[in-house]
């Protein structure tokens, strides 16, 4: 599952002139601006999951196991910042686009030849990503911004 942060034209440009000018450090700094970002990211969703039902634990085993990774991107046509959301279970990965759509599959008492659909509140992804959107949008930006300041007078 992933969330974009988009409209970003002018990293594109900053990013192909820095790339043309050799400048390593200034494009190291934009990845780690979206590192940032993705740690809130991951922050907000765990604590999100918190509110799944506690019934069989599902919260905290959602909580101990989610992974969220920025995925920053400088060139082409999809510039910006994609946030991935991953989790594992114990057997594999589990289905986290259903889980935030409010649909989980779960076998009775351990019993996987026996499994069942239960309704969870949806949106424990998609709520905390969109509410940190436009705040992780202006960091990014204001952080491109220095970025962009440092190239021009020269490093």
């Amino acid at each position: 599952m992933e969330v974009r942060i988009t409209g970003l034209d002018d990293v594109a440009k900053l990013a192909r002139d820095l790339k043309k000018a050799g400048d390593t450090d200034l494009r190291r700094e934009m990845r780690e601006a979206g590192k940032r970002i993705g740690k809130r990211a991951e922050e907000a969703v765990r604590e999100s999951a918190g509110d799944l039902p506690s019934t069989g634990g599902l919260n905290s085993w959602v909580q101990a196991r989610i992974k969220i990774k920025p995925l920053i991107r400088l060139q082409g046509r999809d510039v910006g910042i994609r946030v991935k959301t991953s989790h594992r279970g114990k057997t594999g990965a589990s289905d986290i686009r259903a889980m935030n759509n409010g649909r989980l599959r779960a076998p009775l008492f351990g019993d996987t030849d026996h499994w069942y659909l239960h309704r969870i509140p949806p949106g424990f992804v998609t709520r905390p990503l969109e509410a940190m959107s436009d705040d992780a949008r202006d960091e990014f930006l204001t952080a491109i911004d220095e970025i962009a300041r440092r190239f021009a007078a020269g490093g």
